[in-house]
């Protein structure tokens, strides 16, 4: 379907860019990686197909690559909280923990949804305390709690 849609209108960002996740979902990493580019040379301000090609690249171990994707969405919207996140988890692939931390905490001060949010703290947290920073870690969590209390209601409804 997303390779007839291509074909139909072959300067379609969109039918380029499903048919990368179509792609994906097939196992068929390179040529996923191979529409998800094409879908970037037609519009190249389309972020959400940076994020795409970095998690792909991340996965097909190409970490700079996947890192500059994710630099890129971030370069086309810095309110971008997801792309700060997953810049965060490229970086920290890589064992540049200072720097993932700075993309982790940048992820957080967007205000992200909830489950993204505590990931970005989940993630500074281990980072923390493999750096041996546990004092730190500790700090961050419970200014976590004090920011954003669990609703516990929500976990037994």
């Amino acid at each position: 379907m997303s390779r007839r849609a291509t074909q139909l209108e072959p300067r379609h960002v969109f039918a380029y860019h499903n048919l990368g996740a179509a792609l994906k979902n097939q196992g068929k990493l390179d040529e996923a990686i191979a529409a998800y580019r094409a879908a970037i040379e037609i519009n190249p301000t389309y972020l959400f197909v940076y994020n795409d090609l970095g998690l792909l690249l991340h996965d097909r171990g190409k970490l700079d690559e996947a890192i500059a994707a994710h630099r890129t969405a971030i370069e086309l919207d810095l309110q971008y909280a997801l792309g700060h996140n997953n810049l965060g988890d490229e970086l920290k692939k890589q064992g540049k923990l200072d720097e993932a931390i700075a993309a982790y905490r940048k992820c957080i001060d967007l205000g992200p949804d909830r489950d993204l949010e505590q990931k970005a703290y989940d993630s500074i947290a281990k980072l923390l305390r493999r750096q041996g920073k546990l004092a730190e870690a500790e700090e961050l969590l419970l200014n976590q709690v004090i920011r954003r209390p669990v609703d516990n209601r929500k976990a037994y409804w």
